[in-house]
C-alpha cells in the first residue's frame, strides 16, 4: 500500500508558547526549535498513524484488494473522501463514482461494493483540525516533549526513536495491529 500525505495547511500541531516553556526557552530562540518541533510532530504522525493538522492523504492499494481498505491515517470525517479511483495495471486512473462507501473516524476504512483486479486509489482529508487548538493535548505534549529531546540532544549520538514519556503520551493514539 503507498500513502501519501499533502500538508493543506501551515499551521504549527503545538502553540509556540509551549515549545517555548517544554524547552525552557526565552522568546528570541523559540524561531530555532521551529525545525525540532516540526520533526517531532512528523515524528508522531507516522508513530500513531494519524494527521495532526488537516492534509490531503491518497492512499493506493495493491491489485485485488479486500473488499474493506483500511486506509491507516486518521482522524476522517465521514465525508472526507475525495476521489475514489480504479487503477489499471498500466497505470491509467478511472473514477469510481458509485459502489463504495466510506466509514470515517479514527481508523478510516473504504467499503467497495464488489471486488476488484484493479489496484484502488483513494484520496481523503484526514487531521484533528486546521490548527494546533484542534490537536489533543496529550499529542501535543508528546510532540514538545520529542521536540525537548532533539533540541537538547543536538549533535549527540543517541537511540533512535521517541523518548520514553513522548512515546507513552502517545501510545493510546497507537493503532493495534495484528
Amino acid at each position: 500500500m503507498k500513502i501519501e500525505r499533502t500538508q493543506t495547511a501551515t499551521a504549527w500541531p503545538v502553540p509556540s508558547s509551549l515549545i517555548r516553556d517544554h524547552l525552557r526557552l526565552t522568546a528570541d530562540m523559540v524561531e530555532d526549535a521551529v525545525p525540532f518541533a516540526l520533526a517531532a510532530a512528523r515524528e508522531i504522525e507516522h508513530y500513531c498513524d494519524v494527521a495532526l493538522i488537516t492534509q490531503t492523504i491518497t492512499v493506493e492499494t495493491a491489485p485485488n484488494p479486500d473488499t474493506v481498505i483500511d486506509l491507516l491515517i486518521g482522524p476522517a470525517a465521514d465525508d472526507a473522501v475525495q476521489t475514489v479511483q480504479l487503477v489499471a495495471a498500466d497505470g491509467t486512473a478511472t473514477d469510481l463514482d458509485g459502489g463504495w462507501f466510506f466509514r470515517g473516524g479514527r481508523h478510516p476504512k473504504l467499503h467497495l461494493l464488489e471486488a476488484t483486479d484493479h489496484a484502488v486509489r483513494v484520496t481523503y482529508t484526514a487531521g484533528f483540525g486546521a490548527t494546533w487548538a484542534a490537536v489533543p493535548a496529550d499529542l501535543q505534549l508528546a510532540i514538545a516533549d520529542a521536540a525537548a529531546a532533539m533540541f537538547d540532544g543536538r549533535g549527540v549520538e543517541g537511540k533512535p526513536g521517541l523518548p520514553v514519556a513522548a512515546a507513552r503520551l502517545a501510545a493510546r493514539w497507537r493503532r493495534v495491529r495484528a
